[in-house]
């Protein structure tokens, strides 16, 4: 039984005098309807005066406690909070109500005129609406899950009005409308981290730490004078996967750009596709020169521009000249890359000629007798010598008998035909059988047998060209009394000669044609240079992503990889296995050392050598073929310059991996080959916030690239990170139950950071165009990255989904109603943070001092 409360001096009741109307007026405050209290009560009640008796006192005492133990006045967790449940709460109400009116009686007929009364005008409504759709299934749909925390979120502040006045009627207390103290604390955001430490330099950089601490001062400096706060940094990461992350990665950041998220971006780290939306952000902010712009005005003129330059962006403006162009670049690349190698086999057939064993059988012969004798030599040392080892019989002394056995087959081929027809005929039999056969099992699923015939043509390929290739020198040069044969093979060695010479690879590849068109889509103008980047001193600071190729590597950090992420950025570019350097270094020796060039090279997803992803079978046909979008840069401080024979040195040692950080070049490729999210970039500057955006390939929701990214940072940089990603697993209708999901990151000294992933997706509540585009194209939205060639409808569905995606952040229910209400109202950056990290981080214990503390947590707060 509850003691009432009583007057000072007068033993009556506190609030005796005043009626039940005048008492229920005090309660429409709050977000409570005017009136919500008033006009429930029937007319005897409300000119009756309010001297609540004990069992109305013990009713309302006893129905006050359930409201406040349930989720109808708590926060609904965005995560965590189970909608089945928390309807399943408030509809208990009313029996509960019903169960406590009939124990008391008549004495709580106030009590069940105020209470029934509120429950039937301003709760039924709800039940009766949600009760039918929860057993038709509207739970296991995002939207109508979404719907009903909105519509629970609207009765909340009239029930927390209620309970506040049910905490007056069990009190006898009219003038208390503060509520229990139990609710205290009721709707507050999680708070960050109390400690956090800046950063004084780059994570992870081994003996380089003069180095990171060198870049991070200067990444620091830029920031502060942009007016940002490198302390405690906020980075958005733009993941790889080509035109379709570049375009989903366009939708977001329209959204961030409208909600003033952009404005407190510190940095924008960038891979592959995202930074082709990078590069166009780039150049949106810095094509006014130093004219302040706003930029989600600059994107709604330019976006519609954007999508027409992407129909055909390979090909440019003019598609027929531009595949024309195309194909020339890559037939004349090709043709250079060929004399290249005519160089190499024309010498070793001039000095056989001179040595006057150029006959075919004499050579095959000679070849054998030397392979046989190195065989032989090699297996008496294993049998007599200690500690050799089988795998390195096996390459000193059958591998030159294999040679000599693939010799001899070429020498065959080459003299089957007869003449030059018979023996082109010869080949292109072998070459058709081969593809048939492999065409065959591919079709059939002979997975077992399409690999093997798949891996004889990639190892036969190139000795079986280079051999046709060495034997018609050797007839054409040991004949010439043929003339014209003689002649043209001479004059072909002259042109090899020329072009070893002269030849420039960054030019004659694919990569020069591959940056022209892509700048001329997302950075069209003049050229957009760093210094630009560096005079400006805008936010947020540029983090272009590459791959270095350093195969043969002898960095313990680097064993298994071969490669490192290399940052081009507006200040400082390099990584830690090759140093940093000041960017306006590398322009000086690279005059198309740029943004656009940034851009090609982190989206260089073919090149023989691809980081973590090189195929050691494919290195040398795809060095011979010159498919190679990856390009050279020559160290600063380098007196030599690329192109002749330097430049033919680095392409034999791109086909053979010799590639080290010693060099006076290095190898740059698609920075996905390393890591393909850009989180580890930002991870390394310590970033307190991180909103990555993942818009890879991954139809079967693997998750490869963030479990690849965070991997990777847990072993270079000490850095883990907390994550639940259980509601990102696609159902059978391969939908998801949200976009996105925060995790915690915890760096090397402690401090914690947050790290916000979005992940393309599907969850069922988008428009209804994406969703009909989905039936059409089932795949969507994780088509082929091979698909370049996006027409207007598959642009605007994957800029619409990114629109759509990065929208959820700014739901109801994770800001308050009228930012959600708003679509263009700009948000205060730490308020929106603190509502994510609350709503979507699971809730954890609270941390006490004391006994029952327990000693971790404690010893984790000292």
């Amino acid at each position: 039984m509850i003691r009432g409360m009583t007057d000072a001096g007068s033993g009556t009741p506190m609030g005796e005098g005043i009626t039940w109307q005048a008492w229920a007026t005090r309660f429409e405050v709050g977000g409570v309807p005017a009136g919500a209290f008033t006009a429930l009560l029937p007319p005897p009640l409300a000119a009756k005066r309010w001297q609540p008796g004990t069992p109305v006192r013990e009713a309302a005492f006893l129905l006050h406690t359930e409201l406040v133990s349930r989720i109808v006045t708590q926060e609904l967790h965005f995560r965590t909070g189970d909608e089945a449940t928390a309807l399943k709460s408030v509809y208990e109400l009313f029996p509960e109500t019903r169960r406590l009116v009939a124990s008391g009686g008549a004495d709580t007929a106030d009590f069940a005129a105020f209470a029934i009364g509120v429950l039937n005008r301003h709760v039924r409504w709800f039940t009766a609406k949600w009760h039918g759709r929860k057993e038709r299934g509207a739970f296991r749909i995002e939207d109508e899950r979404h719907a009903f925390r909105a519509d629970l979120a609207a009765i909340q502040p009239l029930l927390r009005g209620f309970e506040k006045a049910l905490w007056s009627l069990a009190l006898g207390d009219a003038t208390n409308t503060a509520g229990a103290d139990v609710c205290a604390g009721r709707g507050e955001r999680a708070e960050f981290a109390a400690r956090w430490t800046a950063p004084q330099v780059l994570l992870g950089m081994g003996d380089r730490e003069d180095e990171g601490r060198q870049v991070l001062a200067a990444e620091h400096a830029h920031l502060r004078a942009a007016g940002g706060q490198p302390g405690e940094a906020f980075g958005v990461a733009l993941s790889g996967g080509g035109i379709r992350s570049a375009t989903v990665c366009l939708g977001v950041l329209e959204v961030l750009a409208r909600r003033g998220v952009l404005d407190r971006t510190d940095y924008l780290s960038t891979v592959s596709g995202g930074g082709y939306t990078g590069a166009f952000w780039s150049w949106l902010v810095h094509r006014e020169g130093d004219r302040c712009v706003d930029l989600a005005e600059q994107l709604r003129d330019e976006v519609p521009k954007l999508r027409r330059r992407c129909n055909d962006h390979l090909w440019g403006a003019e598609p027929l000249v531009g595949r024309a162009r195309g194909l020339m670049t890559l037939l004349g690349g090709l043709a250079a890359q060929g004399l290249g190698l005519v160089f190499f086999v024309g010498v070793a057939a001039v000095v056989t000629v001179a040595l006057r064993i150029h006959t075919i059988p004499g050579l095959v012969r000679g070849a054998g007798f030397l392979a046989a004798g190195l065989a032989a030599v090699t297996l008496l040392g294993a049998a007599v010598l200690p500690g050799w080892r089988m795998r390195r019989v096996a390459v000193l002394g059958l591998a030159p008998l294999a040679l000599w056995s693939s010799l001899g087959l070429v020498g065959w081929l080459y003299r089957a035909g007869g003449d030059a027809v018979g023996r082109l005929g010869w080949t292109t039999v072998v070459a058709i059988g081969l593809v048939a056969v492999w065409l065959v099992a591919v079709r059939w699923r002979f997975s077992f047998l399409a690999k093997l015939v798949g891996r004889i043509a990639v190892y036969l390929a190139v000795p079986v060209l280079i051999g046709l290739l060495y034997f018609a020198f050797l007839e054409a040069l040991g004949h010439p009394q043929g003339g014209i044969g003689f002649a043209s093979t001479v004059a072909l060695l002259v042109a090899a000669t020329v072009v070893v010479l002269f030849a420039d690879a960054n030019q004659t590849s694919p990569h020069a044609f591959y940056r022209r068109q892509l700048a001329d889509t997302y950075v069209p103008g003049a050229g957009l240079t760093f210094d630009v980047l560096r005079r400006a001193q805008r936010r947020p600071y540029q983090l272009s992503n590459c791959t270095v190729n350093l195969p043969a590597s002898r960095r313990p950090e680097l064993r298994g990889r071969g490669s490192d992420i290399f940052v081009m950025a507006p200040l400082r570019s390099g990584s830690r296995a090759t140093g940093f350097e000041a960017t306006a270094d590398y322009e000086g020796c690279d005059p198309q050392f740029d943004v656009a060039t940034a851009m090609a090279v982190s989206g260089a997803a073919a090149s023989p050598q691809m980081g973590m992803f090189t195929q050691a079978g494919l290195v040398p046909l795809m060095t011979l073929l010159n498919l190679r979008l990856g390009r050279w840069l020559l160290r600063p401080g380098q007196s030599a310059a690329l192109g002749g024979w330097l430049d033919l040195r680095y392409v034999v040692r791109e086909a053979l991996g010799k590639i080290d950080e010693s060099l006076p070049a290095w190898h740059l490729s698609d920075g996905g080959h390393i890591e393909n999210l850009g989180i580890q970039e930002l991870m390394r500057r310590k970033c307190r916030f991180i909103l990555a955006v993942d818009a890879e390939c991954d139809e079967a929701f693997a998750l490869s690239g963030l479990a690849q990214a965070l991997r990777q940072a847990e072993v270079d940089l000490g850095v883990k990170v907390e994550m639940d990603l259980s509601e990102l697993q696609p159902d059978d209708d391969g939908l998801v139950r949200a976009h996105f999901q925060m995790g915690r990151v915890t760096y090397p000294d402690g401090d914690v950071g947050y790290l916000l992933y979005l992940k393309s997706s599907l969850t069922g509540d988008e428009t209804r165009a994406i969703r009909e585009y989905r039936k059409r194209c089932p795949s969507f939205p994780h088509q082929s990255t091979g698909d370049q060639f996006f027409d207007e409808e598959q642009f605007e569905m994957y800029r619409q989904l990114g629109e759509h995606m990065a929208g959820g952040l700014f739901r109801r229910g994770l800001v308050p109603a009228d930012i959600a209400k708003d679509p263009e109202k700009r948000v205060d950056f730490d308020s929106w943070w603190r509502s994510l990290v609350g709503n979507l981080l699971p809730p954890e214990a609270p941390v006490v001092s004391g006994t029952y503390a327990h000693p971790d947590r404690v010893a984790q707060c000292q």
